[in-house]
């Protein structure tokens, strides 16, 4: 299993998850042998939900995680920057990459995901954390787009190309939006991540906008915002809705699922209705 156990005791899930592992001879820090690896834990902060509400701006971030750094990502699908929150300590050793996506209402600077760059820091790896056209409000670039598809590559490729990347140690997590974008890159190139963590992923737009339509939550007028259209087949927004979907993810991913509940240390074979 070839998932960081920092991932694992960083952002323990309250809900079942999912974590995807390449089949290679990549370090298996998800294994028993993970203590010997000297990682460190910063953050007292172990479940996302614990960490205390604060506010989603710039200087949130540079207060709690001071070697953090702001960049712009030259977008390669059209003529606009990408903002995304960057660490590399610039060190020339070969560090792991931690790609980490924001969910679905939040963008760069969701604040949540500051223990995840406490822990690159303490432990000298790389963090990204993109923008890729920010919060899924219905805008038609977001959602899993095209174009916020290419802009998570965009990141990915910034940081294999600016820091002293360890390409067999690569990975990306994310949850609800994020997880739901981390299965669209995973699967778009297998082989480049050691480890995916996709928690609770919003995996099938459709299903998901049947129920929170039935609940009122505004979360499906959104989906028919950004799908064009209400879901659904024969209506104007099914056939986006399908393409935005990862459920139709490369089945090689789908072979390797292993769930998680409640921690990815608990890891244990999904079951096929699970993958």
């Amino acid at each position: 299993m070839a998932l960081a156990i920092g991932l694992a005791l960083t952002v323990s899930a309250l809900v079942p998850g999912a974590v995807w592992a390449a089949e290679s001879d990549r370090p298996a820090l998800g294994s028993s042998d993970s203590d010997a690896v000297g990682l460190e834990h910063p953050s007292q902060h172990l479940r996302v939900n614990d960490f205390p509400a604060i506010d989603e701006d710039l200087e949130s971030w540079q207060r709690n995680v001071t070697d953090i750094q702001h960049i712009e990502i030259p977008a390669s699908a059209d003529d606009s920057d990408q903002k995304a929150l960057y660490f590399d300590s610039g060190s020339e050793d070969k560090k792991p990459l931690l790609l980490v996506l924001h969910s679905w209402s939040s963008d760069y600077l969701q604040s949540i995901d500051i223990p995840l760059a406490q822990f690159a820091v303490a432990n000298d790896w790389v963090f990204m954390h993109p923008d890729f056209r920010g919060q899924n409000d219905g805008r038609p670039e977001a959602m899993a787009s095209e174009l916020a598809i290419s802009d998570m590559q965009d990141a990915l490729d910034y940081a294999r190309e600016n820091a002293t990347i360890d390409e067999n140690r690569i990975y990306v997590l994310g949850y609800s939006g994020g997880a739901m974008n981390a299965l669209h890159l995973a699967s778009r190139q297998p082989n480049v991540f050691a480890g995916v963590a996709a928690w609770v992923p919003v995996y099938d737009l459709e299903t998901w906008y049947q129920w929170n339509e039935a609940r009122g939550e505004k979360y499906a007028g959104e989906i028919v915002e950004g799908c064009g259209g209400e879901p659904g087949e024969g209506n104007a927004g099914h056939e986006e809705c399908v393409k935005r979907s990862p459920v139709l993810m490369s089945p090689m991913w789908q072979d390797r699922c292993v769930c998680s509940s409640p921690m990815v240390s608990r890891m244990r074979q999904c079951p096929p209705s699970r993958r």
